[in-house]
């Protein structure tokens, strides 16, 4: 009996008769041949990559614009609209993230390469932290609806900065005092 772990080509008469219905006269092996005759305990990494699916592909886009613009949005209504009104930024942004998880599932199924998923995981990292700061002006919703009255009624730059100083005081003392430090010695 031979050895069922020793290479293809040691064994005798295992590949001569392989080799010959090729016509290759035992060289040149197919790599996909070799891989079959190996026994299943020796691993064996396949270099081949299935073609991404063209309609994937599509699929993937059309989802990735769809959540680009859902976070635009979002980021125009916050910074743009009055406080009742740039409550609807959250709203785009979770439905942003929405669409673009499911985007990054489509990427997925359509095979696609590591750059789509780098993009796709970067807009969504953005569109996540620009959530949390639409959640930090529901938090100071008084401090942030003061100093948009306060910019609409300046008329000057010195009024715009005086809005600027007071939004800053009154972020300050909402927030608890951190202890400042000591010089040690």
């Amino acid at each position: 009996m031979s050895d069922p772990y020793a290479p293809p080509g040691s064994r005798p008469g295992a590949d001569q008769g392989a080799g010959d219905q090729q016509g290759h006269g035992g060289h040149g092996h197919d790599p996909r041949e070799r891989r079959r005759q190996l026994p299943p305990s020796v691993p064996h990494r396949t270099s081949e990559r299935r073609p991404p699916d063209p309609d994937g592909q599509l699929r993937t886009a059309r989802l990735g614009l769809r959540f680009s613009l859902c976070v635009l949005a979002g980021l125009v209504a916050t910074t743009s609209l009055p406080l009742p009104w740039s409550l609807g930024g959250p709203v785009f942004v979770l439905v942003g993230v929405a669409v673009g998880v499911v985007a990054l599932v489509s990427a997925a199924r359509a095979r696609l390469r590591w750059t789509s998923f780098a993009t796709l995981g970067a807009g969504l990292a953005l569109a996540l932290l620009l959530l949390l700061v639409q959640a930090a002006t529901l938090v100071f919703w008084q401090q942030t609806a003061d100093v948009q009255e306060c910019r609409a009624s300046a008329v000057t730059r010195t009024g715009l900065q005086q809005c600027q100083e007071e939004y800053q005081q009154g972020l300050q003392s909402f927030l608890p005092r951190l202890p400042t430090p000591t010089p040690s010695p």
